[in-house]
Order: C-alpha cells, then structure tokens, then sequence
C-alpha cells in the first residue's frame, strides 16, 4: 500500500513537471513565432527625406488607421533627416492622443564614405530602403516597406497575411512593375536584368529582415551596385529587380491592387481588381496632381483632411461628389473600384442618414 501511494505521489510529481516544461517551451515558442512573422504586431516603415514629404507621411498613417480594425496593434517605424526629428514627434504626438498606435522614429543612415550617392541615387534618400535591415539592425521581424506617396485603402493586415503563402527561400513580397509585357518599361528599355516578364516596382515591399540580414543583402546591394551603377535608371529599385533576376526563388509576387499606380488605368484598366483597390501608390506626383487622372488626388486630399473625430464615410462622400465632375478621365471611371473596399470596411459608420449609400 506504501509502495502504491509512493509510485502516485511520484506519477503526480512527474505529470505537474512535465506540464510545466511543456507551458514554458510552448509559451517561448509563441513568443519567438510571434516575433519572426511579426503576428501581433504591424510593422509599417517610411523614409522621409525633405520637409515636403511630411504630409505624405502622416497621410499614410491617417489612412491605416481609419480602415485598420479595433484589434490591430500597428507600429510605423519612420526613418528620416536629422533635422525633421522634432517635427515629426510633435505632429505624430498629436495623432497619438487620438488614436492609439505605437511609432518610432529613427535618422537615416547610409554605410560607408559615400553617404550622397547613396542620398541621391534616384529620388532623395529612397535608396534607404535598401538598408533597412541594418538601420532596424534590433527589429525580427517582417516589416512593410512604403513609398511615402502611397495610401491605405484596405485594412493592414490584409497585405500581412500573405506572409502566410511564403515559403522557406522568400524574403520580400513585391508588385510587378507592369502586368503587360509590351507596355513595361524593363523588357524596353532596361540595359541591365530584372525580375521575370516585367520586372517589380519596389513601392510597396513586405521585407523579411531576419531572412536578408542572413543572406548578406547589404553586402550584396553594394555589389550589385559596384558592378551595374553605370546602367540604373531607377536607382534602388533597379539593385532590387538585379538581385531577384538572380535569386527568383527568394520574392513572392503580391497581387497588383496593393501597388495601384496611374500607370494601371490611365489608358486601358491594366490591374484586375475584383474585390477592390487595397493599397493607392500616386507615384510620380499624382497625389497632387488636380488633373489628369485626378481621382489620385481626391483621394488623397480626403484622407489628409479627415480628423479623427470625424465620421470617415466624409471621405467616401466627398470623393464620389468630386468625382462627378471628373469621371471623363480614364481612371475616375473605375471610381467604384477605387471605392469598393473602403465602402466595405467603413460600412457600419455609413449606416446614417446623412452617409448611406448603396454596396
């Protein structure tokens, strides 16, 4: 009977030990999961290089969060000029007492001697992005790299959950630069590789930085540069669609509508976009642009404007009041898929008299 009592008391020891090695190891396998996809946290970086490019930058953050949901925990990483520091914490401070989300602002670093070239390579400081994995050196994450002319229309988290479909080689998610082999600039004109048919437009780029600081991306960026300078075109972007030419396995296309550019519908609809726009990229100045495919910079005047204590459906209203004078350009006539998943996502807040409309 002693013996019985004996081999439980030891069974019962065993079982609350083993359960307790068990809850460490799964709790610290969660938290590093966590920490490797970046599941509980939305890491979004810009660069902002000039006091021009403010407002672009603090549209972004308006329009991630008017169509983020309660749930989402987002972080904008912003990484600008020494001199801007102060400006933007005051402005970002504001928003913070608004609404909630966490930023942090970091100045730009470039390696080496040659910190203006890489400065201007193409468009001011735009080739930081190409070294973001040792400026956010302390991040472990995936991150969403964006172009400061670029616009939520989708909730976050829709572009995050492709990291789902990557597999072990992938290391960044882009957009192709042009769904049409006989219009893309790359297979025209580029005097140097690129990525597939069409190459990629690095605007909007999910990047793995745990995945590029173990493959040496930095090192390699620097070389490819040493060896192609004397043929870029778009600086950056061109080192991007060099290196994928040559490590195709490693990048994950994402769908063209979370990098719609003018280029997609200001002659022919270029871009499929079924369930909607989800992610606006005005380059080349279309943001502010009145005419000439102005439904970009309605858009982007509505977002800028909007005060968090507002209804957001004002955005939806004013564009598609806007838009009636305009529809003529080949664009605004897409209007309803510009619309479609900014009328889904604010649904609830539409249901008034005043800001109804029809799905």
């Amino acid at each position: 009977m002693r013996w019985y009592i004996k081999y439980l008391i030891l069974s019962l020891i065993f079982v609350i030990i083993y359960v307790s090695i068990y809850q460490y190891y799964d709790k610290y396998f969660d938290v590093k999961k966590s920490k490797t996809s970046n599941s509980s946290e939305l890491i979004i970086s810009v660069v902002v290089c000039g006091i021009s490019r403010i407002e672009e930058v603090l549209a972004i953050i308006k329009s991630a969060l008017i169509f983020s949901t309660p749930k989402d925990r987002i972080k904008f990483i912003i990484v600008t000029e020494n001199d801007l520091l102060e400006l933007l914490q005051e402005k970002l401070e504001t928003y913070q007492n608004q609404r909630h989300f966490l930023f942090d602002l970091r100045e730009i670093k470039f390696p080496g001697e040659d910190q203006e070239l890489w400065r201007k390579l193409f468009k001011p400081c735009a080739s930081q992005r190409l070294f973001l994995p040792s400026v956010l050196s302390d991040v472990d994450a995936t991150i969403l790299y964006l172009d400061s002319d670029t616009l939520f229309l989708s909730p976050p988290q829709e572009i995050f959950d492709y990291l789902r479909h990557f597999n072990s080689s992938q290391i960044a998610a882009m957009t192709p630069e042009s769904e049409h082999k006989n219009v893309a600039w790359y297979p025209r004109f580029s005097s140097h590789p690129f990525y597939g048919e069409c190459g990629v437009n690095s605007g909007v780029m999910l990047m793995d930085l745990t995945k590029m600081r173990s493959l040496k991306w930095e090192q390699e960026m620097l070389r490819l540069y040493e060896k192609y300078r004397l043929n870029l075109v778009f600086g950056d972007q061109d080192l991007i669609n060099i290196y994928f030419s040559q490590h195709p396995e490693q990048l994950f296309i994402l769908p063209c509508a979370f990098n719609y550019r003018p280029d997609h519908c200001m002659y022919v609809s270029m871009c499929p976009v079924e369930d909607g726009i989800k992610l606006l990229h005005g380059n080349r100045g279309y943001f502010h642009k009145t005419e000439n495919q102005p439904i970009f910079n309605q858009l982007y005047e509505s977002i800028q404007k909007h005060q968090f204590h507002s209804n957001p459906c004002r955005i939806i209203k004013e564009v598609e009041y806007q838009i009636q004078g305009t529809n003529s350009s080949k664009c605004s006539k897409l209007s309803d898929k510009f619309l479609q998943t900014p009328k889904r996502i604010l649904k609830r807040n539409c249901e008034t008299d005043d800001y109804r409309f029809d799905q």
